[in-house]
């Protein structure tokens, strides 16, 4: 069993699989998150493997979950999609 540790963490940045969604390990992350009042982005990967109806259904269930996430963005590593946001976001942290 994997064992999630975000001890001494200032900041977080979730990635998720656009293609795969959110897993219960992703769902995990994010409840630990909140419970230890951590700041943290949603980096949501692979939108260029998915169609806009399986986007916005992914998106709603993590602002359900993530309600005080400042930062959920969404792009394609892949292809350089979302990765300037990304980067300025970081770089102001």
């Amino acid at each position: 069993m994997r064992e999630l540790t975000l001890n001494g963490a200032y900041f977080v940045l979730l990635i998720v699989d656009a293609t795969t969604g959110l897993k219960d390990i992703d769902k995990k992350i994010i409840n630990t998150i909140h419970l230890r009042n951590i700041p943290y982005a949603v980096f949501i990967n692979k939108i260029d493997s998915c169609n806009d109806e399986i986007l916005n259904n992914l998106k709603k269930e993590i602002n359900e979950l993530c309600p005080n996430c400042e930062h959920i963005m969404k792009g394609s590593a892949l292809n350089d999609k979302g990765i300037s946001k990304l980067k300025l976001i970081l770089e102001n942290i």
